[in-house]
């Protein structure tokens, strides 16, 4: 096995340079620095990250923590978040989570000593793993104690009901997906209901179909949130979607239904995914930047004395689901 004594021999260069090079940090000359990375590349030489993580307090890993593996938005975040990592010499790791297993799977995080866990699940750990994780340090988003991710879609959510009142809309419900209890909090739907009554929409507690995401997949949760709707007798101009796969779902039953979008119904989801712009019609969304994120969780990875909460605002991506 190639070891980094070999390479500075070959470099003609001592160990602490060839260590200096590979971590970038401390002063090395540009000869050096030359030489060493030739005799790496020669070598085939790939650092042995579990030696170092023994003289380290952290791995080099982050977890990303997500409940729903068949959302692009989550993959998207973790292809972006995986860029920014690699570059900082830390890999990224995701982590499927459900209620009953994530007090687990922090234990196994705290085991690992991971860098850092960005909690982008609907869930939450029990408080006396909290003291747990501040204690040692290791840097949290979306956990108790660490800095939190704030997404507002209400810039978004405004754009829409200012487009449909120019067409002279009134209706508009909201495919909510989770529970009454889990979306109560919610920024989307904190916003959907502030505008119905800002722009003088019509109030119907109807509008809002609730569902049992992420126990059931997404893309079944917006199927049956439109037959409930369809069901009730509702007549809307608009549906609103906890996200972009709820609103995919959607989509798919209103044709099935023979619904005309966006001639009878407009649909609009939530977080702009790649796959939305391939849909039929293509998806309207609210882009709430998947890559301005994941640059932020990564960045402060590596200052993590700069506490902040991150806040992102939603922009409204028009495509042909809109009127």
């Amino acid at each position: 096995m190639i070891t980094r004594k070999d390479v500075a021999e070959l470099a003609g260069v001592s160990k602490t340079t060839v260590t200096r090079v590979l971590s970038g940090r401390g002063y090395v000359s540009e000869e050096n620095r030359k030489k060493v990375k030739a005799a790496v590349e020669k070598l085939n030489y790939i650092p042995n990250m579990i030696a170092k993580n023994l003289n380290q307090k952290f791995s080099n890993i982050v977890a990303v923590l997500v409940e729903d593996l068949t959302n692009q938005y989550y993959l998207q975040i973790i292809s972006a978040m995986n860029s920014e990592a690699m570059r900082a010499g830390m890999m990224v790791s995701l982590f499927s989570v459900n209620k009953n297993n994530i007090n687990s799977v922090i234990e196994n995080l705290i085991a690992n000593r991971v860098r850092g866990i960005v909690n982008l699940a609907l869930y939450t750990c029990d408080k006396r793993y909290i003291d747990i994780l501040k204690n040692l340090g290791i840097f949290l988003i979306n956990i108790e104690g660490g800095n939190a991710l704030i997404l507002n879609y209400e810039s978004g959510i405004i754009e829409v009901f200012e487009r449909l009142r120019q067409c002279g809309k009134k209706r508009v419900a909201f495919l909510a997906g989770l529970s009454k209890d889990f979306i109560a909090n919610d920024n989307r739907y904190l916003s959907y209901n502030k505008c119905v009554d800002a722009f003088g929409f019509v109030r119907d507690d109807g509008y809002i179909i609730y569902g049992n995401y992420p126990e059931e997949d997404a893309f079944s949760v917006g199927r049956k949130s439109v037959r409930e709707l369809l069901a009730a007798g509702k007549s809307v101009d608009c549906v609103l979607c906890l996200n972009d796969v709820v609103a995919i779902g959607a989509l798919h039953e209103l044709w099935k239904q023979g619904v005309r979008i966006p001639d009878d119904v407009s649909v609009v989801g939530c977080d702009n995914i790649l796959m939305s712009s391939y849909t039929t019609p293509p998806l309207a969304s609210f882009d709430i930047g998947i890559e301005q994120q994941a640059h932020a969780f990564i960045e402060s990875m590596l200052s993590p004395e700069k506490q902040q909460d991150y806040v992102f605002n939603a922009r409204l991506v028009v495509r042909e689901s809109l009127i």
